[in-house]
């Protein structure tokens, strides 16, 4: 919980002292780099270990109000069982397109739909003798309605819900 906090006092200082220009929302053409960190876990079973955490990148634009990109992520959990502890990484890859549907100078409010592809893997307990695997890894979709705010023409955090690698997403985003 102390990353997430720190996370988010980091982010909070610099956009207030980004805050003195003024940004533009989405348009055809832009590149948008976001770095989140995810609230509630979106995959798995367990306590999450690491805070799910995701980098994305929209970089082609099909119409005035339509972007396709890339994202990845990553989280950890464990699940205990009497006394043996099972540990569990989750990486994403996959294509996201969004739908942008504001106007405003300064905000860029948009729906979006994710295809990719969840890789898990498990550690077993030490001294573990049972036949346990783990069979999660596989296609993943999921689908977002998010916001960006920008403070200056390249700097802004988002926030988004939905279904992918966590529940709640959370970060600083930048144009390229």
């Amino acid at each position: 919980m102390k990353i997430i906090s720190k996370f988010l006092l980091v982010t909070l200082v610099v956009a207030f002292i980004a805050s003195s220009a003024f940004g533009q929302a989405y348009k055809k053409g832009d590149k948008m780099l976001n770095a989140g960190i995810g609230f509630g876990f979106g995959f798995g079973t367990g306590t999450a270990d690491l805070p799910p955490i995701s980098l994305g990148l929209q970089f082609l634009s099909l119409e005035d109000k339509i972007s396709l990109g890339a994202i990845v992520g990553y989280a950890s959990s464990s699940d205990k069982f009497y006394t043996d502890e099972w540990k569990y990484t989750y990486i994403i890859a996959g294509m996201r397109g969004e739908y942008h549907f504001t106007d405003s100078k300064n905000l860029d409010g948009y729906v979006g739909a994710v295809l990719g592809y969840n890789v898990v893997g498990v550690t077993t307990p030490t001294g573990y003798a049972g036949t346990y695997t783990a069979t999660a890894s596989g296609l993943f979709y999921g689908g977002v309605l998010g916001a960006r705010y920008y403070f200056s023409p390249s700097f802004g955090i988002f926030g988004e819900a939905g279904y992918g690698i966590s529940y709640l997403t959370a970060g600083v985003t930048l144009k390229l």
